[in-house]
């Protein structure tokens, strides 16, 4: 008896199934994000601030287009935390926020945990129909490297400015 499969059913399903994976990462990213523009306290407040209010606007659009992505799929999208919880790759970590460096570097993690993933499914053999969502989840991929590069160069900049040259150190340049 011949059974009758539904090859684009399973592949719908296949995508999503990836999509609510990156929709959970996103959604727990960005509120990772948002605790911190709500709660580091150092001396670059209005900097750091600014900045991971950017970030945040950033994920915020990505949950945004994810999710639009499986509406047009004709699928649910998921929405409830516990759901968010149980499908993240994304680990829990205690927060120093008094320290705007090492709150950075958590984001960077969980950004690099997510290209991880994304880099992951992209190794996958695609269908030809598959084409579009590559492309998608390789501009999502694109979009988290950029925020890394900038959360590197935040990190980069504030350890920079921290460091503290000796007094003497003009002297010695000035006699050579």
């Amino acid at each position: 008896m011949k059974q009758n499969i539904d090859i684009e059913g399973l592949r719908i399903e296949h995508t999503v199934s990836i999509l609510n994976i990156l929709e959970a990462d996103e959604y727990i990213l960005l509120t990772k994000t948002r605790c911190a523009h709500r709660n580091v306290s150092s001396e670059d407040l209005s900097e750091f601030h600014i900045f991971i209010n950017e970030q945040s606007n950033a994920i915020n659009q990505i949950v945004e287009e994810v999710e639009e992505k499986v509406f047009a799929l004709g699928q649910t999208r998921i929405g409830s935390l516990k759901e968010f919880l149980d499908l993240t790759h994304l680990a829990e970590q205690k927060q120093d926020y008094s320290n705007s460096i090492e709150t950075t570097q958590n984001l960077i993690e969980d950004h690099e945990s997510i290209v991880n993933f994304l880099k992951d499914v992209l190794k996958i053999p695609h269908k030809p129909n598959d084409f579009a969502e590559s492309a998608f989840l390789a501009d999502v991929l694109g979009k988290h490297e950029i925020m890394i590069l900038e959360l590197k160069a935040f990190i980069s900049k504030k350890k920079n400015r921290s460091i503290r040259v000796p007094e003497n150190i003009f002297k010695y340049a000035q006699a050579n």
